[in-house]
């Protein structure tokens, strides 16, 4: 494969075109002696999403280079979307072997272990990672991660409008706000932040389906729910309950019948409405 397309697929990567770079990569004749055409090649296809072929294609490339660390690094990263954690953590361990201080590695570690539930060792290792590179954006864009794993939405919140300051079309960082808001029931929020995040990156498969998984959630029929988005299903129930009681104790027939009848009104609605939105929603993307 001539020179002038693995730099031309590269510069797609760059700019977050990964599927224009798998489209410039397969165009030419193929050179599997070539390690940069693997190397590309598999972070092409990690980027669209065809996390197995990525990981298919790394494991070619480091058929040359068994410690080439790009390779591993995008090897782990196919491997733990595919979740098999144990084949990512095996590529990180061996890319820190060649580089043991390497933040971007470290960070990557961190949010696998932090991903299964290992925070303290999540923590320690972001640290390391820290120290190693205390500038790196990927450190930040962890620790806002393990931030939103331990719960603390308001330090991963923090985390990513820091990252966003810094850079307002920063990919990882809208993501990151977008789960938090969400997380928070704020949907309409979050979708601003995922529709950046699906337009910086149009190639991400991943960031793609996200953002219009959280689409749905936001049409006007689900306008009445937003309680329930916001507070959660069981508070709003006791809520109502509450409502109810009080007009019980209060003795007038006539409020107890609108309560009574309202509320059940809007429980059959939180039950009809978004599996109906969904399916017109689903209809009008075929």
């Amino acid at each position: 494969m001539d020179e002038g397309t693995l730099t031309l697929a590269q510069h797609y990567l760059d700019i977050s075109r990964p599927d224009r770079a798998l489209e410039t990569i397969d165009s030419g004749s193929v050179d599997v002696s070539d390690i940069e055409f693997w190397r590309i090649r598999a972070a092409a296809l990690l980027g669209v999403g065809r996390y197995g072929e990525a990981r298919n294609a790394a494991m070619s490339g480091l058929g040359l280079e068994p410690d080439d660390i790009t390779l591993l690094a995008t090897h782990a990263l196919a491997a733990a979307n595919l979740h098999d954690v144990a084949g990512a953590e095996r590529s990180l361990l061996a890319a820190l072997r060649v580089d043991p201080e390497n933040a971007w590695l470290l960070a990557q570690y961190a949010r696998l272990v932090g991903s299964q539930g290992q925070l303290d060792k999540a923590k320690e290792l972001i640290e390391a990672a820290g120290r190693s590179d205390p500038e790196s954006d990927t450190v930040r864009q962890v620790r806002g991660f393990l931030s939103y794993l331990a719960a603390d939405d308001a330090t991963a919140a923090r985390h990513a409008e820091e990252a966003l300051a810094a850079d307002p079309e920063e990919q990882s960082a809208h993501l990151l706000r977008g789960v938090v808001l969400a997380h928070q029931g704020r949907v309409r929020d979050a979708r601003r932040h995922f529709d950046t995040a699906a337009r910086r990156a149009p190639g991400d498969a991943g960031i793609v389906e996200a953002a219009h998984e959280i689409r749905w959630l936001t049409h006007p029929l689900l306008l009445p729910l937003v309680p329930i988005q916001r507070f959660g299903a069981g508070r709003v129930w006791l809520a109502g309950l509450a409502l109810i009681g009080i007009t019980w104790a209060i003795g007038n027939e006539i409020l107890q019948m609108v309560v009574l009848v309202a509320w059940l009104a809007y429980v059959t609605y939180s039950w009809v409405a978004p599996p109906l939105v969904r399916r017109w929603y689903e209809r009008g993307r075929r």
